[in-house]
């Protein structure tokens, strides 16, 4: 473009670079070779919030001195200013001001087509948010591992309280039918506990199994009757068509007792008043199928495909009767499909009721006559009878297992603190020591170690019996010297299973 005369052209492109330096919005800085200011724009002049009279009185001295005072490092930046100019080659760098502000700076010489300099640009641009936004990211980043780290804390402390037994004063002709109510409802409160810690298993994958053979008509038998009283509340009913027979599959009880009560549960939070559930278990070729029907208010057919999802919530849901947050059948397919099984849903659409068909690998065919199964493990008798160690605080717990390790014919301790544990230890060493993590003072973990230091105990039999049950409680625990780590509520036929294998390896 042309103005005509050189004098005109030289306007135009001076008014030209003023308006393209007042439109940045960066703080933009011209000086000469000397280092005097030649141009600035008004950014500039607002960073370094020079006074009006140090700016129109285009003193470089007081413009300087201003600056300089406010530098957290004046000395520095002149510094690196003079490497530059020296060198007239192009820097990127930081510059913080006393009060905390912090800039980037970018300088980079002006040089003519034919090689003459004609001084420096400098850029200046306001980073202080930028690093306090990070700052703010990286403290509610570490407020939520921590925040996490608390709650598995907690959460772990609540499943070792929940999974202790709850009997005390219990009349003695009382305690066989207590004993068995009272550890079907531990069970079911540990289950809950662990729905909660499940949220983030289910969506990390780090969902631990302990498969054994179980018995699926006995369980889902148990779990009816345990839920029998929430399904029927509001007049609704109930009926179970469950074999007498055995049918075994090969699994987690407590996580295939989670996948009934989570069916169970549902059909009953979404059955109207005086309405029916059913249970039916039956076998087919080499499956064992589960069938949990109702005739509540059924499922919109668009929505069947997500009905599995995580936080899935029927949209037509109004009266928000679920009340849950869309995690209990979720839990369910993830769980039926670490056992090798398959989930599925059907309804014939709202009002119709809905049906939940789940299909698990039997392990073994189930006999026709229905003959029982072998004596169960807490049946048997041990072939080597022991010397056991119990170490717990819970004084109810501690005899239970006393009762029950002495009725298998093995000779029992009790210790309820670390001091008399290690005491009786070194006085008697026994073959096995069942010992509680949660100890109040020492904990069970120094138990562990004082042990495998001493001479006379470095080779006994070490098992963690604990409610911490998460997978860094197992490691610390392995780490401090238990052999096994076992979570309250322990089954009969486990613990003597366990006390079994303790005794071939000591032989």
């Amino acid at each position: 473009m042309s103005v005509g005369t050189e004098e005109g052209e030289l306007a135009y492109r001076t008014a030209l670079l003023q308006a393209q330096m007042e439109a940045s919005i960066d703080g933009l800085l011209v000086v000469d070779p000397g280092g005097r200011m030649t141009a600035f724009n008004q950014r500039f002049a607002e960073i370094w919030g020079m006074p009006d009279d140090v700016m129109a009185s285009g003193s470089d001295d007081a413009a300087l001195q201003f600056a300089m005072s406010r530098l957290s490092d004046p000395d520095e930046f002149i510094r690196r200013v003079q490497e530059l100019y020296a060198g007239r080659g192009s820097g990127r760098d930081e510059i913080r001001f006393s009060d905390g502000q912090l800039f980037e700076r970018f300088g980079r010489p002006v040089v003519g087509e034919d090689g003459t300099y004609y001084g420096y640009l400098w850029s200046f641009r306001d980073r202080t948010q930028h690093e306090r936004a990070a700052a703010e990211q990286r403290a509610t980043a570490a407020a939520l591992v921590e925040a996490d780290r608390r709650k598995d804390e907690f959460m772990a402390v609540l499943a070792h309280e929940l999974r202790n037994p709850l009997e005390r004063g219990v009349a003695e002709d009382l305690q066989v039918r207590m004993a068995g109510i009272i550890g079907r409802q531990m069970r079911h409160m540990s289950r809950l506990v662990d729905d909660l810690l499940d949220v983030s298993r289910i969506s990390s994958g780090k969902i631990d199994l302990r498969p054994e053979p179980v018995d699926l008509s006995a369980l889902v038998r148990v779990a009816v009757e345990d839920n029998r009283a929430t399904i029927e509340r509001g007049g609704r009913r109930v009926s179970a068509d469950i074999p007498s027979t055995r049918l075994m599959v090969r699994g987690d009880p407590v996580r295939l007792s989670q996948i009934i009560e989570n069916l169970l549960v549902n059909a009953a939070r979404y059955t109207n008043d005086n309405g029916r559930v059913e249970v039916v278990l039956t076998n087919d070729d080499d499956a064992a199928l589960l069938l949990v029907r109702d005739d509540g208010v059924g499922i919109d057919p668009a929505f069947l495909p997500r009905m599995f999802e995580p936080f899935a919530q029927a949209e037509n849901d109004a009266d928000r009767r679920g009340g849950g947050l869309g995690l209990g059948l979720a839990l369910v397919r993830g769980l039926v499909e670490l056992h090798g099984g398959t989930v599925e849903a059907s309804s014939d659409g709202p009002g119709q009721g809905a049906q939940f068909r789940v299909a698990l690998p039997l392990m073994d065919p189930v006999a026709a006559d229905g003959r029982p199964g072998p004596e169960p493990p807490e049946r048997i008798r041990a072939r080597i009878p022991r010397r056991v160690l119990v170490v717990d605080d819970n004084v109810d717990l501690a005899d239970v297992l006393k009762l029950v390790l002495e009725d298998a014919g093995h000779e029992v301790q009790i210790a309820q603190s670390a001091a008399s544990a290690l005491a009786l230890a070194r006085q008697a060493p026994p073959d096995i020591v069942l010992c509680d993590l949660g100890l109040v003072g020492v904990s069970g973990h120094e138990v562990a170690r004082e042990l495998r230091h001493a001479d006379a105990t470095r080779h006994v039999r070490l098992v963690a019996l604990t409610g911490y049950g998460r997978s860094e409680d197992r490691d610390e625990a392995l780490a401090a010297g238990f052999n096994e780590h076992l979570i309250k509520p322990v089954p009969i036929d486990r613990l003597l299973t366990v006390i079994e294998g303790a005794t071939e390896e000591i032989s």
